[in-house]
């Protein structure tokens, strides 16, 4: 059920993985936040982002705004955390920082 390929886009790994995953945006703006795809108990597997890329992916965005972290922040919680599309809906990992690794290192 993995793809092979590592030269594809995102977007096309994971329809190869499986056609009903979800992905962020329109086009590949989030590939670059793409970590894979995970499986839950009972569910089909869903398209896995880190987080903390999403939101620097947004801030660029935002970069007009007065405070564009805050902005970011704003719209991931809102309108990616608070979009809901059923259970194939997209999910986000905050990565742990490794032992010697400062706060928020990933």
């Amino acid at each position: 059920m993995s793809p092979e390929s590592p030269k594809k886009t995102g977007r096309e790994w994971l329809a190869e993985y499986d056609e009903e995953i979800l992905v962020l945006g329109k086009d590949d703006e989030y590939d670059e936040a793409l970590v894979g795809a995970c499986t839950r108990f009972g569910m089909g597997p869903v398209a896995l982002y880190d987080k903390a890329k999403v939101l620097e992916i947004l801030e660029r965005d935002m970069e007009d705004d007065d405070d564009p972290e805050e902005a970011a922040i704003e719209w991931f919680e809102y309108n990616i955390i608070g979009a809901w599309v059923g259970d194939f809906t997209p999910a986000f990992v905050e990565f742990r920082p490794r032992v010697g690794e400062g706060e928020g290192s990933g």
